[in-house]
C-alpha cells in the first residue's frame, strides 16, 4: 500500500503507550515518509494527554527544520467523553504533564445552596459565555444544557493546553527545560534528534529504555516486531 501516491498517514497513537507512539513516528521517519513530496500529513490517532501535545508540537516543530512540509494533526474525544464521567477539567500541568479535573455531583441536591453560584472558572471562554450556562444547580438537573457547556468548556481547556505546549516547545531551551520534567525534555529531544539524525531507528534503540519507562510497561511486551514494509 505504500506505493500508492495517498496524502499522507495515520497511525495509532498508543494510547498511554509513549514508546508505541516513539516505535511508529519511528518507522515513518525510517521510511524517508516525511521527505516525500505526495505526502502532506502525519495523523496520530485518538491521543490527548499534555504529554502528548508536547511531542506532538515538537515533531511539527522538527519536520519544520529539516524542510518537510508536513503538517502533523491529531484527534481527541477526551473533552466530551469525560462529561460522561461528570469530569471537568479546571487547570494541567507541565512538568508532571497531565490534566486536573473536579467530579461534577449529578442529582446531587446537596450542592442547591452553594455560596458560589458558578463552577470554578478556568479560562477567558468560561468567563465569557459559560458562566451563565453553567450553575451548580444546572449540575443538579444534569439536562443538555449543562452537559453541553461542560463539553465546550473542558474542550477550551484542552486548546489552551495545546497552545501553551506550542508555546513552550518553540521557546527558548532555558524556558523548556525549568516548564518540563527532565524524563520529558529528554524525549523531546530524542524526537529532534530522530527527525534530524541519518539513522532514526538508531536514536530509537539508545532511547529505548527512556520511552519505555515512561510507558510503564513490561519489557517483554513491547518488543518491535521488525519488518521490511519500508
Amino acid at each position: 500500500m505504500k506505493d500508492f501516491p495517498f496524502q499522507g498517514w495515520a497511525v495509532g497513537g498508543g494510547g498511554r503507550n509513549v514508546y508505541t507512539f516513539m516505535s511508529g513516528v519511528m518507522s515513518l521517519l525510517n521510511g524517508k515518509e516525511h521527505l516525500k513530496d505526495t505526502n502532506k500529513y502525519f495523523h496520530i490517532l485518538g491521543i490527548s494527554k499534555i504529554s502528548d501535545f508536547l511531542m506532538l508540537n515538537q515533531l511539527q516543530k522538527s519536520l519544520n527544520e529539516v524542510g518537510s512540509d508536513i503538517v502533523v494533526t491529531t484527534d481527541s474525544s477526551s473533552p466530551d467523553r469525560a462529561v460522561v464521567f461528570g469530569s471537568y477539567y479546571y487547570n494541567y500541568n507541565f512538568k508532571k504533564a497531565t490534566f486536573q479535573s473536579l467530579n461534577i455531583p449529578k442529582y446531587d441536591d446537596s450542592f442547591e445552596n452553594q455560596v458560589f453560584k458558578y463552577l470554578p472558572v478556568s479560562t477567558e471562554f468560561d468567563n465569557e459565555y459559560l458562566r451563565e450556562a453553567l450553575t451548580w444547580d444546572d449540575t443538579i438537573e444534569w439536562k443538555g444544557q449543562c452537559t453541553m457547556a461542560i463539553r465546550l468548556h473542558n474542550f477550551m481547556v484542552f486548546k489552551e493546553a495545546i497552545e501553551k505546549a506550542e508555546y513552550y516547545v518553540y521557546s527558548h531551551d532555558y524556558i523548556l527545560k525549568q516548564v518540563l520534567s527532565n524524563d520529558m525534555y529528554e524525549l523531546l529531544m530524542s524526537l529532534d534528534k530522530m527527525v534530524k539524525g541519518n539513522n532514526p531507528r538508531t536514536i530509537f534503540e539508545k532511547y529505548k529504555p527512556l520511552y519505555k519507562k515512561l510507558s510503564n510497561t513490561n519489557t517483554n511486551e513491547v518488543d518491535i516486531i521488525k519488518n521490511k514494509f519500508f
